[in-house]
């Protein structure tokens, strides 16, 4: 019902500490991005013994990061705040029975059936072409992921590669898939793994060719993605793979004029869409529940367990720490203390943060069926005859 990824990149900031002192001039500096933003609270003020002189003496050794101390001590704190993050996901989640990857709603649908006629080809323009993926107004909180790629040219193009682009940086693209296409005429299927990440910026992401890279031409499929075919004649049982993936992505077909010569699109990159073209493209797709983007809109209900997860974690480093470093005595014991419960009945860190871990809770009422369902009701009905 997750997805890490986005859901690292909106909580981990969350755990954010203070610039060494300036009265400690030669202390380790930490990476910009590690600290505190205004009114937010530092990681070192959850306790006392949380200071970056006591954290650095504790942690491993990270020489991916190079010699610098602050480097060092940076790297190890960012990878420190997001495994509290993991943590506290995997707690929430097994609580509410949750699961990284949600039920399916679309179980790898192709866009057609159909196949274009061999006379049927496309003549080049040096344009990038392809289909664009809209998600749907009531598709929140479904990702839709591309599963399957199928294409019909007249040559082989062992060296076929795949753009995806996104509307809300038009001319970068966000990946590209080298995908060889050995077979010709008839529709060629390959299995693909392409995340199309629900969240918070709108728009339409962008699959397709350059056609000045295609060897051969691509066989045309007269056919219109974006609205539901007949229900009989040369549409066969298109529009029930229309029915079926329609409710969660638009799909049109588009080219955009590519910049001469190259693998560039110019300026905006604004796409002319067309309902009468393939492209030779065809798609698998599938859909889940994902609630990450809606977990990170009630990311300040997080923020008690964050900080206690993270709170534990670096105490129970120094408490267990086998670096010969200069770590004192007193504070391995004292670590070791604030952990636990104390004789005279005050909870320790560890007791707190299963508190708080107990007591987050995110509302679910913004979030409709599929993805949470109604109870079904349970129990025996009883009635009159």
């Amino acid at each position: 019902m997750y997805t890490l990824a986005p859901l690292l990149a909106c909580l981990a900031p969350l755990l954010a500490f203070r610039q060494a002192p300036e009265e400690a001039p030669d202390a380790p500096q930490l990476a910009e991005s590690l600290l505190i933003s205004k009114d937010q609270l530092a990681v070192q003020d959850v306790h006392p013994l949380l200071t970056l002189e006591n954290i650095r003496l504790a942690a491993p050794q990270m020489p991916a990061a190079g010699a610098d101390a602050g480097a060092q001590l940076s790297a190890f704190l960012e990878q420190a705040r997001r495994a509290a993050v993991g943590k506290v996901l995997t707690s929430f989640a097994i609580r509410k029975k949750l699961t990284a990857g949600g039920p399916a709603v679309l179980a790898d649908v192709k866009l057609t059936g159909q196949s274009g006629a061999y006379r049927n080809k496309i003549i080049r323009q040096g344009r990038f072409v392809g289909l664009a993926l809209r998600p749907t107004s009531t598709a929140a909180n479904i990702a839709v992921r591309v599963t399957g790629l199928g294409t019909q040219f007249t040559e082989r193009n062992p060296h076929f590669r795949l753009y995806l682009y996104h509307s809300s940086q038009p001319t970068v693209p966000l990946a590209q898939y080298d995908v060889a296409r050995l077979d010709t005429v008839y529709f060629e299927w390959t299995p693909l793994a392409i995340e199309l990440p629900v969240g918070p910026t709108p728009g339409e992401y962008r699959l397709g060719y350059f056609e000045d890279d295609l060897v051969g031409q691509a066989i045309d499929l007269d056919h219109d993605f974006s609205s539901r075919p007949g229900t009989g004649g040369c549409c066969g049982r298109d529009y029930l793979l229309f029915d079926q993936y329609a409710k969660y992505v638009q799909v049109r077909a588009f080219t955009i004029q590519a910049a001469s010569g190259t693998d560039v699109l110019p300026g905006e990159g604004q796409p002319t869409y067309t309902s009468s073209s393939n492209f030779g493209l065809n798609l698998q797709l599938s859909a889940q529940c994902d609630l990450s983007a809606y977990f990170c809109t009630y990311k300040t209900a997080f923020v008690e367990a964050l900080q206690l997860q993270l709170a534990v974690d670096l105490l129970s480093l120094m408490a267990n720490t086998t670096r010969d470093n200069g770590v004192s005595q007193a504070v391995q014991v004292l670590a070791q203390v604030e952990l636990n419960n104390k004789p005279d009945y005050q909870p320790g860190l560890l007791s707190k943060l299963e508190k708080a871990l107990g007591a987050l809770e995110v509302d679910f009422s913004g979030v409709g069926a599929p993805c949470m369902p109604c109870a079904k009701p349970s129990g025996y009905k009883v009635g009159v005859v």
